[in-house]
């Protein structure tokens, strides 16, 4: 199990170093098929329940509303994931910089969370 957990972190940290290149793989492996799919379903959807009020006007309006708001919940992991490979080098920058503060990051991060909790309700 040990070896496994230190081939996780060794691949891990290797892709990190190649932040381009993983930026590029993981967001275009990712977001092409999100969008092309999205388009597909809001197609075969508005071709099939609303065929009297179809325009390829309105299907691109929709679909544009779709993609950059994630509207389509069955494809809203994919929205996620691309939004955390494009936080996560932010995330590993600040863990640098807090290194050996880890009490001082938990009190903020509840902090932030408890705002969050009340300025969202």
């Amino acid at each position: 199990m040990h070896d496994m957990v230190l081939c996780f972190w060794y691949y891990f940290w290797f892709i990190i170093i190649h932040l381009k290149k993983f930026w590029i793989k993981h967001i275009g492996n990712i977001g092409i098929p999100y969008v092309f799919w999205m388009g597909v379903s809001l197609f075969i959807t508005m071709w099939l329940f609303h065929r009297a009020d179809f325009t390829w006007n309105n299907w691109f309006t929709t679909w544009l509303n779709d993609v950059l708001y994630a509207k389509q919940f069955y494809l809203y992991y994919l929205y996620v994931t691309m939004q955390f490979y494009l936080v996560f080098p932010l995330l590993v920058w600040l863990f640098k910089k807090t290194e050996g503060h880890n009490n001082t990051v938990l009190a903020i991060s509840a902090a932030i969370q408890m705002i969050m909790l009340f300025y969202v309700k």
